[in-house]
């Protein structure tokens, strides 16, 4: 008889701050952003992101207040969006989007470059490592199907 396992119990975690030079670390550290704000500095805001990690899965909730500018270079993780409020505009050599209420867009994958306009941005975010996505997308042999 083998032992039941459990999974690991969700974890939270919340970051807020007015601090620029703290959004900026922060935006880079967690979704690959270099972060230049474009709104007054002489206004109240705070860039907020509460999150719920389970295993690989990360669902969060971000507040983007006043308006952001950001440069997103991809990495080894697929960020998808829900815009709760407010809107993003991103743009690269091959795509100039607007996203607004209830739209849904990858924000980041690996081969993506491109800048981020935000305007009071509230939106949800998954965030699923490309390998999970991968395994899950395997064929029967085992190959995987995402490249």
């Amino acid at each position: 008889m083998t032992a039941a396992t459990t999974a690991p119990a969700p974890t939270r975690s919340h970051f807020a701050t007015a601090d620029p030079l703290r959004a900026r670390t922060f935006m880079d550290q967690t979704y690959g952003g270099r972060l230049v704000i474009k709104g007054s500095r002489e206004s109240s805001w705070q860039l907020s992101v509460d999150q719920v990690a389970a295993r690989q899965v990360v669902s969060g909730d971000v507040r983007l207040p006043a308006d952001l500018t950001f440069e997103v270079d991809g990495h080894d993780e697929v960020v998808v969006n829900t815009v709760l409020a407010g809107s993003v505009e991103y743009e690269n050599d091959d795509l100039d989007e607007r996203c607004r209420l209830g739209d849904v867009y990858a924000g980041n994958h690996p081969d993506l470059h491109c800048v981020c306009h935000t305007h009071e941005l509230r939106s949800h975010t998954i965030t699923l490592p490309r390998s999970l996505i991968a395994g899950v997308a395997a064929d029967a042999d085992g190959e995987s199907a995402v490249d």
